[in-house]
């Protein structure tokens, strides 16, 4: 898969291959987030395992452990999925971090890096994003990235716990990838100078 290889790092976070050796600190991360119950690619600390497994043996999904620089540890999850590469594009998302890896520049961090990948070195025109409607955490945080609001797929999955979600769905094109990536390159700094990195 297009990227599963690829280390990328800038000044606050470093996105490796996602493999066992990633297990331990992920169930520490996820068991600091509780179960929420619109989200289901979010693990449960005994479910690490049984995610890294799935999405190393899938053809679908290149997987990276996100790694918060300053803990020096594995704190979360994101992917590059859906990859079309005849019409260059794909869905960025299945994206989790731990509490304590959240508000503090990480999302933006990662953000930086895996678009980065898809627009300058792997030549996308489009890279999508989908959440659960009722996500607002997650819409919000497309919205404050520069993510185009396109509509809402309505009762678009079958949740494991068996409700049904209608699936919102943002995008950003390679045309506006410069103003995004000035915008995140500004939140990386800001959080880098703010903790003295």
């Amino acid at each position: 898969m297009t990227g599963h290889s690829v280390v990328m790092e800038n000044a606050l976070v470093r996105l490796e291959p996602l493999g066992g050796v990633h297990a331990e600190d992920l169930r520490a991360a996820a068991g600091d987030l509780g179960r929420i119950w619109y989200v289901d690619h979010v693990p449960s600390p005994e479910g690490v395992a049984a995610q890294i497994e799935f999405l190393l043996g899938s053809d679908n999904y290149a997987p990276w452990a996100v790694i918060d620089l300053a803990a020096g540890r594995a704190v979360g999850v994101t992917c590059m999925y859906n990859i079309d590469e005849h019409n260059r594009h794909c869905e960025l998302g299945y994206t989790w971090l731990g509490a304590e890896a959240q508000g503090n520049g990480i999302n933006a961090g990662l953000k930086l890096l895996v678009l980065t990948h898809a627009f300058e070195e792997l030549g996308f025109i489009r890279a999508e994003f989908r959440c659960h409607s009722m996500n607002w955490q997650s819409r919000r945080a497309l919205e404050k990235l520069g993510a185009t609001y396109e509509g809402t797929l309505r009762r678009q999955r079958i949740m494991s716990n068996g409700t049904v979600r209608d699936s919102c769905i943002y995008s950003i094109l390679d045309y506006e990838w410069p103003t995004v990536k000035c915008g995140l390159e500004a939140r990386v700094e800001k959080t880098r100078h703010r903790s003295g990195a």
